[in-house]
């Protein structure tokens, strides 16, 4: 995932964030902390897995300059909303 993140960061100007926190410039412990720290946003841990995918699924597209968070593309809405209102 990081020579992802990190291709999609220089190619692009893509900047791929987990709930606001950029995984670019990151370390594997880096990003594992941030996928953690989506536990207090979700009460979840996200999976590595699905991160995963979905940065895969950004390198078939064609990309301009972004900020894309792929914990809210990770999560389902419902989730989001339960936490943010309770």
């Amino acid at each position: 995932m990081i020579p992802l993140i990190g291709a999609f960061y220089r190619n692009s100007g893509v900047v791929t964030t987990v709930d606001g926190h950029s995984l670019a410039h990151g370390s594997a412990i880096d990003i594992l902390k941030a996928l953690r720290f989506a536990r207090q946003i979700i009460s979840d841990e996200l999976s590595v897995f699905s991160s995963l995918t979905v940065v895969q699924a950004l390198g078939a597209l064609e990309r301009s300059p972004a900020r894309i968070d792929s914990g809210k593309l990770t999560t389902p809405l419902p989730a989001r909303r339960r936490q943010r209102y309770s």
